[in-house]
C-alpha cells in the first residue's frame, strides 16, 4: 500500500511538472512572438519578469514537493553511468566535434570581422594588446608567424571549440550526472551554430570554453573547497575577462551566486539545533574567503585592459546597420538568447522549410529545457542568474550588443535541455534500467539535435561567409591599366578584407573605400551620389564591390555612372556584388 501510494505521488509530480513545463513553454513563446513586432521594451521586460516570477515559483514547487530542506538532489544520486562508459563515449563525441569542426576549415575567404582581426594581429605584440579583448589577437598574432592560410588562422578557434565538448561534459556532469553532461556534449557537438563559430577567426569559440570552465570550476570550489579549485578558477576567468568583455557579465553571475549559496548553506544552517546568528555569519564570512579571493585576482590581473574594456560601450547605434541586430531581446530572432540559442532550433531550418515564422519549432526544445531547469532544485538559481542577469543592464546602458556576444548562453542552454531529455526518458520507461533507457535517451537527444543534423549538410555545402577572396581574384584577374576599384565599408576608411587578398600593388589598380563626408559615413547615401564624377574622373574603368548595400542604393549609383559609362556587368557573390564600368 506505501508503495503504491508512492507511485501514485510520483505520477502526480510528473503531470504537474508536465503542466508546469508546457504553461511555461507556452508563455515563452508568446512573449516571443510579441517581441518580433513589439516596439514597447518596458512591456516586453515585464513580459519577462513574469516569466522569471512563474519559474521561481516552479522551482519553489519542486523543492517544497520533492526535497527536504537544506538537502540538494544532485548530491546524493547514484549516477548509473560508470566513469569508463562515459569516458569512451565523450572521446567518441570530441572526435566527431573534431571531424566537423575540421572539416572545410579553410574553403572560405575571411569575411569583414576575421579580417579585421588578422590585421590587428599583424601588428607588433605591444600594439596588439591595445584593445579590449586582446586574447584573440593575440594567438592570432602567433599564428601569422606560421601562416596566412585560412586554415591556419582558424585552426586555434577550431581547437576552442572542440575543447568546450569535453568542458561541457565536465560541467553537466557536475550539476546533473554523466547521463546528462553526455547528452550535452553530443548536442553541443553537432550544433551547427557551435560549428559555424569555431570556424571563425574570432572569439566566441574561446568564450564558450572558458564560460563553460569558470562555471564548473566555480562548482568544484564549492563543494570540494580546495583553493587549487579556485586558483583555476581564477586563471580561467582572467583569461575570459582577456578574451571578451561579456565576460564581466559572467563574472557578476557567479559573483551572485555564490552570495546565494553560502548564504542557503551557512546562514541557514541547522545541526542539531539553530546554531546562534553570529557563529553563522562567521561561517559565511570564512567561506566567501576563497571565492573572494580568485575573483579580486582575476580583476586584479584584468587591470591594465579595463579602460580599454570600458570604451566599449556605445550610445549610438551602428552606422548602416538594422537597430534590432544590436538590441538585447533581438527583435528579428527567437528570443533575446537571439543566434546562440535561437539558430540551431529555428534560424536555417526556418528556411529550409520557407516558414519564417514557425515558432512550432521551439515547442519541444522550450518544453526540454524547462523540465531539466525544474529538475535542477537549488542550482535552478545558477541557470536563471546566468541567463537573466545581463538584461537589466543592457536594457539601461545600451550597451553595443551583438547577437553572438552572448554565445557563452549555448553550453548551458544545452546542457538544462539535456537535463530534460533525461528525466523524460526516465519517466518514459519507470521500470526499465540498463539499455532500454540509454536508448530511449539517445532518441530523445537525437530528436532535440535534429534541427541542427538537417542544417549541417546546408552549411557545408553552400558558402556562409562574405568571398572577397573570390571577389578579389575576379577583379585583379581581369584588370587594365586606368582602373580604379571602389570598395563599400562601413567599419573601416580603407577597403581592409579586399587589401587582405590583393596581390596587384596600388600604385598599378588604385583602390579606396566609396567617397565619404563629416558625419554621414560610406557612400550608400543618396545625397552623396553627387560625390561620384570627380572620384571617378580620369579613369577609363571602375569597378564597384558591394558589401552590405542594398540594391536600391546599387541601382542609383548604376544611374549615376551610366551617364559617363556606356557598359556595365555584374557578378553575385556571397554577401556582395560587383559592378564594372566601362
Amino acid at each position: 500500500m506505501a508503495l503504491d501510494r508512492r507511485n501514485a505521488r510520483g505520477s502526480r509530480w510528473k503531470l504537474v511538472m508536465l503542466a508546469v513545463t508546457l504553461s511555461l513553454s507556452l508563455l515563452v513563446l508568446t512573449i516571443v512572438d510579441s517581441a518580433r513586432t513589439m516596439e514597447n521594451k518596458t512591456t516586453l521586460v515585464a513580459g519577462l519578469a513574469a516569466l522569471a516570477i512563474l519559474i521561481l515559483l516552479a522551482i519553489r514547487l519542486f523543492l517544497q514537493t520533492r526535497q527536504p530542506a537544506g538537502s540538494d538532489r544532485s548530491a546524493v544520486s547514484v549516477d548509473p553511468v560508470s566513469a569508463t562508459t562515459a569516458g569512451l563515449i565523450l572521446v567518441a563525441l570530441t572526435l566527431l566535434s573534431a571531424a566537423l569542426r575540421f572539416y572545410d576549415l579553410g574553403r572560405e575567404s575571411l569575411w569583414v570581422d576575421e579580417v579585421w582581426t588578422a590585421r590587428w594581429a599583424e601588428q607588433p605584440l605591444g600594439s596588439v594588446v591595445q584593445t579590449a579583448n586582446p586574447l584573440a589577437y593575440v594567438v592570432a598574432h602567433f599564428t601569422l608567424l606560421i601562416g596566412r592560410s585560412e586554415f591556419l588562422l582558424r585552426l586555434a578557434p577550431a581547437l576552442a571549440g572542440i575543447a568546450a565538448i569535453p568542458a561541457t561534459y565536465l560541467l553537466g556532469r557536475t550539476l546533473y550526472g554523466r547521463k546528462e553532461g553526455l547528452s550535452a556534449a553530443a548536442l553541443m557537438s553537432v550544433s551547427v551554430y557551435a560549428v559555424e563559430r569555431s570556424q571563425e577567426l574570432r572569439f566566441y569559440p574561446w568564450q564558450m570554453l572558458f564560460s563553460t570552465l569558470t562555471l564548473y570550476l566555480l562548482l568544484r570550489g564549492l563543494e570540494q573547497r580546495r583553493w587549487r579549485d579556485w586558483a583555476a578558477f581564477a586563471l580561467v576567468t582572467a583569461l575570459n575577462l582577456y578574451n571578451h568583455p561579456f565576460a564581466f557579465f559572467v563574472l557578476g553571475s557567479e559573483g551572485l551566486y555564490i552570495l546565494w549559496f553560502l548564504a542557503e548553506t551557512c546562514l541557514r544552517a541547522e545541526e542539531g539545533g539553530r546554531s546562534p546568528l553570529r557563529l553563522r555569519v562567521l561561517a559565511y564570512l570564512r567561506q566567501l574567503v576563497a571565492p573572494a579571493a580568485a575573483m579580486a585576482v582575476a580583476l586584479v590581473a584584468f587591470l591594465p585592459m579595463l579602460s580599454l574594456s570600458l570604451s566599449f560601450t556605445n550610445t549610438q547605434w551602428v552606422a548602416s546597420a538594422e537597430r534590432a541586430q544590436h538590441l538585447p531581446l533581438g527583435m528579428g530572432t527567437v528570443s533575446w538568447l537571439s543566434w546562440p540559442v535561437a539558430f540551431g532550433t529555428y534560424g536555417m531550418l526556418a528556411d529550409y522549410l520557407n516558414l519564417r515564422s514557425a515558432p512550432f519549432l521551439v515547442y519541444p526544445v522550450a518544453a526540454f529545457f524547462f523540465l531539466g531547469l525544474l529538475s535542477l532544485g537549488r542550482r535552478a538559481i545558477l541557470v536563471l542568474v546566468w541567463f537573466l542577469a545581463p538584461l537589466p543592464i543592457l536594457l539601461a546602458t545600451r550597451y553595443w550588443v551583438q547577437p553572438r556576444y552572448f554565445s557563452y548562453f549555448l553550453p548551458v542552454f544545452l546542457l538544462v535541455t539535456a537535463a530534460g531529455l533525461t528525466w523524460l526518458a526516465a519517466a518514459i520507461t519507470p521500470r526499465q534500467r540498463g539499455w532500454q533507457q540509454a536508448a530511449v535517451l539517445i532518441a530523445l537527444t537525437g530528436l532535440a539535435a535534429m534541427p541542427s543534423l538537417i542544417q549541417l549538410p546546408g552549411y557545408y555545402r553552400e558558402p556562409q561567409e562574405d568571398q572577397w577572396r573570390e571577389v578579389t581574384a575576379l577583379v585583379e584577374s581581369s584588370y587594365q591599366a586606368g582602373d580604379l576599384v571602389l570598395v563599400s565599408s562601413a567599419y573601416d576608411p580603407t577597403p581592409l578584407p579586399y587589401d587582405w587578398y590583393s596581390t596587384v600593388p596600388a600604385d598599378k589598380l588604385p583602390r579606396q573605400v566609396f567617397p565619404q563626408e563629416p558625419q554621414k559615413g560610406v557612400l550608400t547615401q543618396v545625397e552623396q551620389l553627387e560625390l561620384l564624377p570627380g572620384v571617378t574622373e580620369g579613369y577609363e574603368r571602375v569597378w564597384f564591390v558591394f558589401c552590405y548595400v542594398s540594391e536600391e542604393n546599387q541601382a542609383l549609383i548604376a544611374e549615376v555612372m551610366q551617364r559617363r559609362y556606356g557598359g556595365v556587368k555584374e557578378w553575385k557573390f556571397v554577401g556582395l556584388d560587383v559592378m564594372l564600368f566601362e
